[in-house]
């Protein structure tokens, strides 16, 4: 079946087999053109952390909100899921917040 289809591909065989010449060629040329722009898009991205920038989405929890929602869950007078809605995030990504900052205090008293 599989030499049914490459009779197909060429004339004859020596056109077939410049036909598969030209294939690998161009896969080549398109191996070139992948691996040049993944450099451009890594120099780029260097570039842009050396001015400053950071890719990413930026993050909802601000130490301000992060110091609200802790007060609130001081109080205990509103749910988790209260909390994160009037912070305007989701109850997964306070709990993740409020776990790593505490992970990071601990990091930093340790480290004292």
């Amino acid at each position: 079946m599989l030499l049914k289809g490459l009779d197909r591909l060429g004339r004859g065989f020596r056109h077939l087999i410049d036909t598969i010449e030209q294939l690998h060629v161009l896969h080549a040329l398109a191996d070139f053109q992948r691996e040049l722009n993944r450099e451009r898009t890594r120099a780029g991205l260097v570039a842009a952390r050396a001015r400053g920038r950071q890719g990413g989405r930026p993050t909802l929890v601000t130490a301000d909100k992060l110091a609200a929602a802790r007060s609130m869950i001081a109080e205990q007078q509103r749910s988790v899921s209260e909390i994160a809605a009037a912070l305007g995030v989701g109850r997964a990504t306070l709990y993740r917040h409020l776990a790593g900052r505490q992970q990071q205090h601990a990091a930093a008293r340790d480290a004292k």
